[in-house]
């Protein structure tokens, strides 16, 4: 079990100093327990030129995206390649089908701007609906003849 010192940003973008726990299984702060098999992505924030640097990471479930604040990149590389280790642990086998429809869900929004737009609204920014039900949706419409963009959910393949 390791713990680090971050600030979280609140849904009411207020940031709350906190300590973060690691265990082999969760991620907790706070009111939060988050079992780490939940997290679907890491993002750490890229260098800008000309801009106060924060060390920021975003840890992003199914439900939600939280975002912590380092003092530190050295403290901020830590907590994420222990995280990395951790849930690698957890998931040894790489699933080659879901980072296969990863793939062609991304080239997808990179195709189209407006349904990339879409996308970070519903999916991200209000949280309206779940990433897949945005592609659960999207294969309704595949199905219909309306696109051709090959299988985009894993239950609902042709």
């Amino acid at each position: 079990m390791s713990t680090y010192q971050a600030s979280f940003l609140l849904p009411t973008k207020a940031s709350l100093q906190t300590t973060i726990t690691l265990t082999a299984q969760t991620l907790a702060f706070e009111t939060y327990n988050i079992p780490l098999h939940t997290i679907t992505q890491r993002l750490v924030n890229t260098d800008k030129p000309n801009k106060p640097l924060k060390h920021i990471f975003l840890v992003k479930t199914a439900q939600t995206t939280l975002q912590f604040t380092f003092n530190t990149r050295t403290i901020r590389e830590q907590f994420k390649n222990e995280l990395e280790e951790k849930i690698t642990k957890l998931n040894p086998v790489v699933d080659t089908e879901k980072l296969k429809l990863a793939a062609l869900r991304i080239a997808i929004l990179r195709k189209d701007p407006g349904l990339r737009k879409l996308h970070a609204q519903v999916v991200h920014k209000t949280m309206t609906v779940t990433e897949e039900e945005f592609w659960m949706g999207r294969e309704v419409c595949r199905r219909s003849k309306i696109v051709s963009d090959g299988p985009l959910t894993q239950r609902h393949r042709s």
